[in-house]
């Protein structure tokens, strides 16, 4: 383009009234990264008729016992903390959801994005670049916590969830 506009291959974006909200289009940009670990992984992915039971996708093995992981999805502009862990915010109701005891565990994924959304995905001809990155936390077992509105939670930072950590989630050496 020779104008500047293009940043390592992608226009601007531009804000419209008429499309997806913010918090709609992180939404999906959690979904698309836990999708792509996923597959990487070697997993397919249902989604749920409906996320009532705060499960937003399901991730499922072939191989042995047929593993399957229930994930509640949450992307977040929150910027990545310098700390061991990340404190995120749930409604009571995702809380209490995730804290069952299931048959197939229960897992929360917060994917941490930067706040200018031009930053969330670069692309040219020779990579697609997703920023930043997401962490996985199991609440399996954990207390009730009544007269709250919301529960905040701490995610330990080595929670990264890469390809080998879904791995090891589904063939359940890491969950509790």
């Amino acid at each position: 383009m020779g104008d500047g506009s293009d940043r390592e291959g992608m226009s601007a974006i531009i804000e419209r009234e008429d499309e997806l909200p913010l918090s709609e289009r992180l939404g999906t940009l959690g979904v698309v990264h836990l999708r792509a670990i996923a597959a990487v992984a070697g997993y397919t992915v249902a989604v749920p008729e409906s996320d009532y039971d705060s499960v937003d996708l399901i991730v499922k093995s072939r191989r042995g016992r047929r593993s399957q992981l229930d994930f509640q999805v949450k992307c977040t502009t929150q910027i990545i903390p310098s700390g061991e862990s990340i404190s995120f915010e749930l409604s009571r109701k995702n809380y209490d959801d995730l804290r069952a005891d299931t048959i197939a565990p229960r897992v929360l994924f917060v994917v941490l994005v930067p706040k200018d959304t031009e930053a969330w995905l670069q692309q040219n001809e020779r990579r697609m670049h997703l920023r930043h990155c997401g962490y996985w936390f199991s609440l399996r077992g954990f207390a009730q916590r009544p007269n709250l509105t919301s529960v905040t939670v701490q995610i330990p930072r080595g929670n990264l969830l890469t390809p080998a950590a879904l791995q090891a989630l589904m063939t359940r050496r890491a969950i509790r």
